[in-house]
């Protein structure tokens, strides 16, 4: 479909990819609503990107281990943009730690925010995806619940991030036939929030383990989401993103 004056709501759009997909869908024509929890400012900085190219970005505050956060959030999105045609499901967090340490509510949260939160949020705003006619969801998981290369120390996002594709199966199932419901699946991606304090040893060893020798591109994970956005017939698939990880 052609998404000239579509409006998104994008979750973690203040961080590196967040920033990269908010830019791509502004090219499009798209106006976009840009959820944060933790940093305003962020999410201001990348609002005033996506301003700068002549499309309208309002800035919305989701928590999304919280309903009630999650409702009021959709709602505001709602009201500025005067309705939704698209979600990306980008936010997330990750921590590694050995498996000794890694203590239940730290599974908790993972699951509450890679996992939960997605799940509420597609849920509530479902009827306003189906209300616009065009309605699409694009979740942003991990190349780490489909691969050998896993660490004793990555325990929470193999349980969380790699349930999203499952996920992603049954919305687009649920969903249908008003909304169409992908996912994409990145590798390591350097300079994201996620990423922010991994070594550069750990990102070695990402580059290492790519038979293209390179972790993940931000540009490559942003043309897909929108692919997937502009698809009419594509619908409850993940498209792995990790220049070839998942070859191993």
């Amino acid at each position: 479909m052609n998404l000239n004056n579509c409006r998104a709501l994008v979750t973690g759009g203040g961080g590196g990819l967040g920033r990269y997909i908010l830019e791509s869908l502004a090219a499009e024509g798209v106006d976009v609503a840009v959820a944060y929890n933790s940093s305003l400012e962020r999410a201001e900085e990348a609002a005033e990107l996506v301003k700068s190219t002549g499309r309208n970005a309002y800035c919305v505050e989701i928590n999304l281990t919280d309903d009630e956060s999650i409702k009021s959030g959709v709602e505001a999105a709602v009201k500025q943009l005067g309705g939704l045609d698209i979600l990306v499901n980008n936010a997330g967090v990750a921590g590694g730690m050995p498996f000794e340490e890694f203590t239940v509510d730290e599974l908790d949260k993972q699951i509450a925010v890679n996992i939960r939160g997605p799940f509420l949020l597609s849920r509530t705003v479902a009827p306003h995806l189906k209300e616009s006619g065009m309605g699409r969801i694009v979740n942003v998981g991990s190349v780490i619940g489909l691969t050998s290369a896993v660490s004793a120390s990555s325990i929470g996002p193999v349980l969380s991030k790699s349930c999203v594709i499952p996920l992603t199966r049954y919305l687009a199932a649920a969903l249908a036939p008003e909304v169409l419901v992908n996912c994409v699946a990145p590798g390591f991606m350097e300079n994201t929030l996620m990423s922010s304090g991994a070594s550069e040893e750990y990102a070695q060893q990402w580059r290492d383990l790519s038979v293209l020798g390179q972790t993940t591109s931000h540009a490559d994970v942003a043309a897909q989401i929108i692919q997937f956005c502009k698809s009419d017939t594509i619908t409850g698939q993940t498209l792995v993103i990790d220049g070839g990880i998942h070859f191993h």
